[in-house]
């Protein structure tokens, strides 16, 4: 009897805490979502002036510029919501690395422009990972290979996944069928930077090479894929095709 009553309570408990965690996610939500309502709203408004004399280097600065003057005040929130999105993650699955090749291994360039870091797509650890990766597709595949992967990503999302949910240095992964990507993030302050990307590709697809690979110590630079050969293919902002992304707001 002692047995079951304890097995109730710690029931009722476990139902408590996960119905207060619940809460306090819903509230970090919404504190999030208003503020982000606040910077939309003062982003379009200006743009509808202003955006047909600016080019997209411009607009974006001033959409990050925007994007402080909203939120620099409210890092604490930001924190909150990434930490929820992080904890929301699916747990990504353990991989033998003895199965896979690596395609590329970059460190990635620092996300700036005209000096302003684009926290509106870095605030966010997923949108992070995935505005990097796209980073590094632009650098190592071919337009036609950018643009297959943007169709393939559209008619079937792929989820990225938690390796390690630490909101100081979290690891993530993507899975696109024999392709699995890696991206180690940081913390700076009020958003993620990526500090390694690997792409892997299983054993069994044979060897791929992309072109304007980064150089990797131990890893030769690509020369473009071979015919046949496959090639692979994201925070409230204007999201990349075809990753789970945090929705606006």
């Amino acid at each position: 009897m002692k047995n079951l009553l304890g097995a109730v309570l710690a029931g009722c408990l476990i139902l408590i805490a996960t119905a207060g965690c619940s809460d306090r996610q819903e509230a970090n939500r919404k504190q999030f979502e208003d503020l982000y309502k606040e910077y939309s709203d003062r982003f379009h408004e200006k743009m509808a002036t202003q955006a047909g004399s600016m080019n997209p280097a411009q607009v974006a600065a001033e959409a990050a510029r925007t994007w402080n003057n909203v939120f620099d005040e409210h890092k604490d929130i930001v924190r909150r919501r990434a930490e929820d999105i992080l904890r929301d993650l699916r747990e990504a699955p353990a991989i033998n690395e003895k199965e896979y090749n690596q395609v590329v291994q970059a460190a990635p360039p620092e996300k700036e422009e005209e000096g302003l870091v684009l926290k509106q797509f870095l605030w966010n650890p997923v949108g992070a990972a995935q505005d990097y990766l796209n980073t590094l597709f632009a650098k190592v595949l071919q337009p036609p290979d950018q643009t297959r992967q943007a169709v393939l990503t559209s008619h079937a999302t792929i989820f990225w996944l938690a390796i390690d949910r630490n909101p100081e240095h979290p690891k993530l992964m993507l899975r696109q069928g024999p392709w699995v990507f890696l991206v180690e993030l940081s913390r700076r302050d009020d958003y993620y930077h990526a500090d390694k990307l690997r792409w892997l590709q299983h054993v069994s697809m044979g060897p791929i090479r992309v072109e304007g690979a980064p150089e990797t110590p131990g890893q030769p630079s690509g020369a473009g894929p071979e015919e046949g050969e496959s090639t692979p293919p994201e925070t409230p902002e204007t999201p990349p095709k075809g990753a789970d992304k945090e929705p606006q707001g």
